[in-house]
């Protein structure tokens, strides 16, 4: 018994040894300085959006930055308050908007028009819950605050607003019996309204629900109720047709990069379209679209920077929705953002005093809520 102890010890002892050697050899192969472990590459979720044509999806990226140079078009916006700067990667850009709800509207409004002159949003006309609306309403960021801002002679919602060299003005629309033809302008200064005369007093033909830009001082419209192409002088105050659109197109919006107008959604006859249309209004000519939109929509509100990025906020596909897209310039593919905290469509957007605003515009009916996001790096 003695012996066969003894044998059983040593066997033991001779196991722990090799067991020990053989950790001491893995350790050794898997952290020597020979070998290193393999990192894992940077991956962020693309966040997955309450509409049916964006899913989740994990990809990496590869970093590249861009300039925080946002602004308002066309008017006086400003840039975006972004720091630090925004960056881009092989899976879009990187920078959300964080929403919050700012002063509401005196008065619910939807397809009214919206710009900003002077440090202020002025906003125009539209549809609220009790009808067609004449008057106007300015909103002071630094305030938090709506105050009126004077009444148009003519009652008009789904019409055309832009500022033009530090005048705003107001084109078409429909009053809730007729199409509307006229112009009217806005001295933000005085807040009165002047109604345009003569020739260039009513677009040919009236119209409502089109798209319209300013490229220098000229307005362009596109589509609408008829499928033509309008464009309107502010210096000589005439208008000059420029013959008509390719096919049918309402509820889109517009933005302006140099000589490029880019209609971005809107019915495309009975549906919905995702599509970026692109016209060269030096060449008078149609190019070809542009990347679309991620969803298919219209009666979106569009807002651009100077720089290049563009915004893409609301709308409806079958129902409003609260999306929100953005490229990184007109041609780039699109990319999901925060979406609006609440769905609307026919609302307006702009950029004032370095923030993003979403303005009214109508879930069941006509709201009167406004988001102000700030844009940050995620």
């Amino acid at each position: 018994p003695y012996l066969r102890d003894k044998a059983w010890q040593t066997l033991g002892a001779m196991a722990v040894l090799v067991v020990g050697a053989l950790a001491v050899a893995l350790y050794v192969l898997t952290r020597g300085p020979g070998v290193q472990p393999v990192a894992s590459p940077e991956v962020r979720l693309e966040r997955t959006a309450d509409h049916p044509a964006r899913a989740a999806a994990a990809r990496p990226r590869s970093k590249t930055s861009l300039a925080p140079s946002l602004v308002a078009a066309p008017g006086e916006g400003g840039p975006l308050a972004l720091s630090p700067a925004p960056t881009f990667g092989a899976s879009g850009p990187a920078f959300r908007v964080v929403w919050r709800r700012v002063a509401d509207l005196p008065e619910s409004r939807a397809r009214f028009g919206a710009a900003v002159a002077g440090g202020r949003i002025w906003v125009v006309g539209g549809e609220s819950r009790n009808g067609v609306l004449a008057s106007a309403v300015t909103y002071d960021p630094a305030a938090d605050r709506w105050t009126p801002a004077g009444t148009k002679r003519a009652a008009r919602s789904n019409h055309g607003l832009v500022a033009v060299d530090g005048r705003i003005w107001a084109i078409g629309g429909f009053n809730g019996e007729a199409l509307l033809g006229g112009v009217e302008v806005l001295d933000p200064s005085t807040g009165s309204w002047t109604t345009v005369e003569g020739a260039g007093g009513s677009m040919p033909p009236p119209r409502s629900g089109f798209a319209c830009a300013a490229v220098g001082g000229r307005i362009w419209t596109f589509g609408g109720d008829h499928p033509v192409i309008e464009v309107f002088d502010t210096a000589t105050r005439r208008w000059e047709s420029r013959g008509n659109m390719p096919s049918p197109l309402s509820a889109a919006s517009a933005v302006v990069s140099r000589d490029l107008v880019y209609l971005i959604g809107g019915f495309g006859g009975a549906a919905a379209s995702p599509a970026i249309r692109v016209y060269d209004t030096r060449a008078g000519r149609w190019l070809s679209d542009a990347a679309p939109m991620q969803q298919a929509r219209a009666g979106l509100a569009v807002v651009d920077d100077a720089g290049g990025a563009v915004f893409s906020i609301g709308g409806t596909f079958r129902s409003p929705l609260s999306l929100v897209e953005v490229c990184r310039a007109p041609g780039e593919p699109w990319w999901g953002m925060d979406d609006l905290p609440a769905p609307r469509a026919n609302l307006r957007a702009v950029i004032a005093r370095g923030k993003l605003y979403a303005i009214g515009g109508m879930d069941r009916a006509a709201e009167v809520s406004v988001f102000e996001g700030t844009v940050t790096p995620p």
